[in-house]
């Protein structure tokens, strides 16, 4: 087993690794799902990492880079470990070795989010030095089985239309809090092109 970055890695054997990795988990994916989810999250493939037998990936660490309340940060976008090789602290083993390469580029803090039901990864993640700062809630649901025509109101003052990226960047000022880093203005601004934008708009103006 060899531990090594994934700059020169195919997107092919990447997604495999990672299909392979979460084959058992309770939120599935598709191919373009986790290619699109990689430019959101800023995902630099020179500062990830993974374990490889042979040419294939067994686990591996994915990360974002960028700044996070102005701190040039990491943020895990992916980690995983195939389940033939689970049990054998490989997670840690990678994290730790990339350690020296994300403190050699500048970065000054590590961020990641985890399933609160995942303790098996949180308890790597408390050995690591990891604390809890913020819960969040995770909602998702196919379009086509959202039907709630009793809240349409045909009176209504407002109405709903699509906007653009720059339009919500400038919505700062709405936020009671600060978003995730999936949700931020970079995290917008890499995604745009995939992204559809719908916005409330009042008397002509956004709200």
């Amino acid at each position: 087993m060899e531990i090594r970055s994934l700059e020169n890695i195919d997107f092919d054997t990447l997604f495999r690794g990672f299909e392979n990795a979460f084959s058992d988990y309770e939120i599935g994916f598709d191919k373009e799902e986790v290619r699109s989810m990689l430019t959101r999250r800023g995902y630099n493939p020179g500062l990830s990492f993974a374990a490889f037998v042979g040419n294939e990936i067994v686990a591996f660490t994915l990360n974002g880079i960028g700044l996070f309340n102005d701190i040039p940060t990491a943020y895990d976008t992916g980690t995983g470990t195939v389940k033939d090789y689970r049990g054998q602290g490989i997670a840690g083993k990678i994290f730790s070795h990339s350690l020296p390469f994300l403190k050699e580029a500048g970065i000054r803090q590590y961020l990641l989010e985890v399933l609160q039901n995942n303790h098996k990864a949180i308890n790597v993640y408390r050995k690591l030095g990891f604390g809890v700062t913020r819960e969040f809630d995770c909602f998702r649901q196919d379009i086509c089985k959202i039907i709630n025509t009793a809240a349409i109101r045909p009176d209504t003052d407002f109405r709903i239309e699509p906007i653009d990226a720059d339009t919500v960047k400038c919505t700062s000022p709405f936020c009671d809090f600060s978003p995730s880093w999936q949700n931020t203005d970079d995290s917008i601004e890499r995604g745009r092109s995939e992204l559809i934008c719908i916005g409330a708009i009042h008397s002509d103006r956004l709200v």
